[in-house]
């Protein structure tokens, strides 16, 4: 007699995160709600990732574990995918973690909903240098995509259908802006279910600070490239959303354009323009403001320090000592 799939799979892309591995997984095994099983798929780790993954095996039957060679975390996850034997499928990072009633509320929402196709989400709280901060209510008059736009969604909340996922894939040819360029992808085709409770927990580190990641050029022009993807080869016809993702991908450029002088970096600025003109991106950028293809560099310079979006409020809002102890790391049994 074959066994029954699990309700969920949750997908954990690891890549030299050992340490934070136990604390992703004690926070599964401290669900509320058991009918799980969780995939970890070790990106081509160097450090002990495959003997903290052993041992964990050894202990719960509901933990899998693949090696593959470094592809990236949208290989990863999608390998996670097509391995998955759940009817929904959820992503943890591997140096986030659960709340414990983070399935439970999942399940309680799908199964009241009649089991949806459709793209769950719920809220996360922030854990950014050993301070604990709320995010904002989800919806908030917004459409769903502008919700993926400005909101900065994360695979670690988020929750699909099987089908959904079997057919839309990550993009595997960028490391950044991937879980936006899936999630729009999505709401184009299934419905969007927002969860008004904090179920997860994603946790910032001093060795992959956001300001680094953001003044990187390889990052950014990987950002751009991406964003590029999903307006030429997706959004044919829409154009609405269209617009809404290159208002996106121009506050971005004028954000990481004033980092960069900020920084007194402007060397990064100008090798990122002149790779955004070469690939003809920057084009796209201009146009959406100017409504022309080309202006002379000191306007554009002049728009990117006014348009700047770098110190706008970023949603977050603090927590109070009560509250502390219900967002705190996992402990052992």
């Amino acid at each position: 007699m074959s066994k029954k799939p699990p309700f969920f799979s949750v997908v954990i892309p690891a890549y030299n995160r050992a340490d934070f591995l136990l604390i992703a997984t004690l926070s599964l095994q401290q669900q509320s709600f058991p009918d799980w099983e969780v995939i970890i798929i070790d990106d081509g780790s160097t450090d002990h990732t495959s003997k903290v993954c052993q041992r964990l095996l050894e202990k719960d039957g509901r933990i899998k574990y693949h090696y593959q060679k470094n592809q990236e975390r949208s290989a990863a996850r999608n390998k996670g995918i097509h391995l998955s034997q759940g009817e929904y499928i959820c992503f943890l990072d591997s140096d986030d973690y659960y709340l414990p009633q983070h399935l439970e509320i999942f399940h309680t929402k799908i199964i009241e909903q009649k089991r949806p196709k459709a793209f769950l989400y719920s809220k996360a709280v922030a854990y950014i240098r050993k301070e604990y901060h709320k995010g904002k209510t989800l919806m908030s008059g917004k459409t769903p995509i502008r919700i993926a736009l400005e909101d900065f969604l994360y695979p670690t909340s988020a929750c699909f259908h099987k089908n959904i996922l079997k057919k839309i894939k990550f993009p595997e040819a960028y490391n950044m802006w991937e879980d936006t360029h899936l999630f729009i992808r999505v709401l184009l085709e299934y419905d969007f279910i927002p969860i008004e409770a904090f179920t997860t927990v994603r946790v910032e580190h001093e060795d992959m600070s956001t300001h680094d990641r953001f003044l990187s050029f390889e990052n950014m022009t990987t950002l751009f490239e991406c964003v590029h993807d999903l307006t030429q080869n997706y959004l044919a016809g829409k154009p609405k959303i269209k617009k809404a993702v290159q208002k996106f991908q121009y506050i971005m450029f004028c954000d990481f354009s004033v980092a960069s002088l900020l920084s007194f970096q402007p060397q990064k600025m100008f090798k990122t323009i002149g790779f955004l003109r070469q690939k003809k991106i920057l084009s796209e950028i201009i146009f959406y403001f100017f409504k022309k293809p080309h202006i002379p560099f000191k306007i554009l310079l002049r728009e990117i320090l006014a348009k700047t979006n770098i110190y706008k409020n970023t949603g977050l809002g603090s927590v109070s000592d009560e509250e502390k102890s219900l967002y705190d790391f996992p402990k052992k049994l």
